[in-house]
């Protein structure tokens, strides 16, 4: 079934609408086939409801590894100047504007930036190639323009720090934080003391003074830093 799995909207009323489809979906009488896989979309209408742009991303396809191409809009948070920020997961090719991003085995995350008409800005991917696993949930922005999201991840993942973050063989929570610019900042992956545990970041959002508030699940125990 199609899904929209995430909204946002700007101070001024825009809404940003984020999910994947599989087929065809006539938007603002333009047809859009995705063939017989998942494909990324998102979607733009202005506070009165009219649509003000539509965009896919995505391949139709089998990975080498026979992985059917999928491709998902997770999260969008919206900016007060009606900018965008959009996570999610791909298997496959995805384009956001800037050429093609493959991952040949099983799914990669991402994190992209659009302006407030659907112009591409940057975009950062972030997995193995043969990753499993990799997830972005939730996205959120601070005052500064600052994105954070949060997800989950099963083999090692380098952020953008040169250093994989740590991982313990079971799916271990993740909090991400890049500048409005696409510039690394920081990543934190929370990691039993003794235990596996499986482990998902599913929301997180800012407050007026930058902090961070993130909420999720864990299977057996965690530490989030106080043991």
């Amino acid at each position: 079934a199609d899904v929209a799995t995430g909204i946002g909207a700007s101070s001024t009323g825009a809404v940003v609408v984020g999910g994947r489809f599989k087929g065809t979906a006539s938007i603002a009488c333009q047809s859009y086939n995705t063939g017989s896989t998942y494909s990324a979309f998102v979607a733009r209408y202005s506070s009165t409801g009219t649509q003000n742009g539509f965009n896919v991303f995505g391949s139709d396809g089998t990975q080498p590894d026979g992985n059917v191409e999928d491709q998902s809009v997770n999260d969008v948070v919206v900016a007060a100047d009606g900018s965008y920020g959009i996570v999610g997961y791909f298997l496959g090719t995805v384009n956001f504007g800037a050429g093609n991003i493959t991952n040949t085995r099983g799914a990669n995350t991402f994190l992209a930036k659009f302006s407030a008409t659907g112009i591409y800005q940057w975009a950062q991917t972030f997995g193995q190639s043969g990753g499993f696993g990799e997830n972005a949930v939730s996205v959120a922005q601070d005052p500064s323009g600052n994105f954070v999201f949060t997800g989950s991840n099963l083999l090692v993942v380098d952020y953008g720090s040169g250093s994989p973050l740590p991982v313990d063989g079971s799916y271990n929570y993740i909090i991400v934080k890049y500048s409005s610019a696409g510039a690394y900042v920081w990543a934190q992956s929370f990691v039993p003391s003794t235990n596996l545990s499986n482990e998902f970041g599913l929301a997180v959002v800012t407050d007026s003074s930058s902090n961070i508030f993130t909420a999720g699940t864990f299977s057996v125990e965690e530490n989030f830093g106080g043991g």
